[in-house]
């Protein structure tokens, strides 16, 4: 992960004209991270609950074609409510790619989020869905078979929030560097401990996958992860950290001055996807709100 430089103004303007309470920035000596918290003057409306799908595939799945199909007839079914993340974890025999491939889109981020967080798998293809246990199929298992995913949809997203999450991103094509603001705003009372997540992925990836008994030369991979723009992996970085109590209204945010990575191919091709779900020591499941944007609009 390249390092990050520092960025305080963009976070102070951000908040601006909102505050019940003056802004309080911390700088934690990350460079290029700073936090900001205070208090809406009023509580806003609850968001639409976006579901998060972190895929687990490979480009020698045989099976796993089908599967991208099914997650493309899910978004399309629920336009702006599916946020996926496609992940290629490092040690899993079906994720090495073709003989000839150009790309290797395997990393040991997406193996500790499959071991740590999922604890695990039956099969590829699979996906964790909010980091949730929603079948008893999957024995203590949180990424679930292709077969289960179409219909654990529909509940979840009726599901109440207790917490709307934005995110906007700026990018400067002569330095290569995004500005990631990602803000989270409570609604409810809170006390409990949260982390949160961004990550980045590349589309429109041409390159080899076996489907069923064969190779596609051109096949087009969409959703690709490619890094992570929070520390802290795989369980990310502590959501107002200087906070024990977060009253309704409490507002939290993040900003990055994020130097985009050497394996990205095309910025304009890319996409953050920001999630917040439970802390480190409660094992990092359960994601309670996600969004999306481009990284470079």
């Amino acid at each position: 992960m390249k390092k990050l430089f520092l960025l305080g103004a963009a976070a102070v303007i951000f908040a601006t004209g909102c505050e019940e309470t003056p802004p309080v920035i911390n700088f934690h000596g990350t460079p290029g991270f700073v936090d900001t918290t205070y208090t809406e003057a009023s509580i806003p409306a609850a968001q639409a609950h976006n579901i998060l799908f972190e895929e687990f595939t490979g480009a020698t799945c045989p099976n796993c074609p089908a599967a991208h199909d099914l997650l493309k007839t899910i978004q399309d079914a629920h336009p702006g409510r599916i946020n996926v993340v496609g992940l290629y974890p490092q040690n899993v025999s079906q994720n090495k790619p073709p003989a000839g491939a150009k790309y290797d889109f395997r990393s040991m981020d997406a193996q500790n989020i499959l071991d740590e967080v999922m604890k695990g798998m039956q099969g590829e293809p699979s996906a964790g869905i909010d980091r949730l246990e929603l079948s008893s199929v999957a024995s203590a298992k949180i990424a679930l078979l292709s077969s289960d995913w179409t219909s654990n949809i529909d509940p979840l997203l009726v599901t109440q929030d207790t917490m709307n999450v934005d995110m906007t991103s700026s990018y400067d094509e002569g330095t290569g560097t995004a500005t990631v603001i990602f803000k989270t705003t409570f609604l409810k009372n809170s006390t409990d401990q949260y982390n949160f997540t961004i990550a980045l992925l590349e589309d429109s990836l041409v390159d080899k996958q076996e489907r069923g008994s064969s190779i596609e030369d051109n096949y087009l991979f969409l959703n690709v992860c490619k890094a992570f723009v929070t520390s802290g992996m795989p369980f990310g970085q502590t959501l107002a950290p200087k906070l024990t109590a977060k009253p309704a209204g409490t507002v939290y945010m993040a900003t990055y001055k994020y130097h985009v990575p050497s394996n990205v191919l095309n910025p304009k091709n890319c996409r953050l996807v920001g999630y917040v779900h439970r802390s480190q020591p409660a094992g990092g499941t359960h994601v309670y709100q996600s969004v999306q944007c481009k990284l470079a609009p």
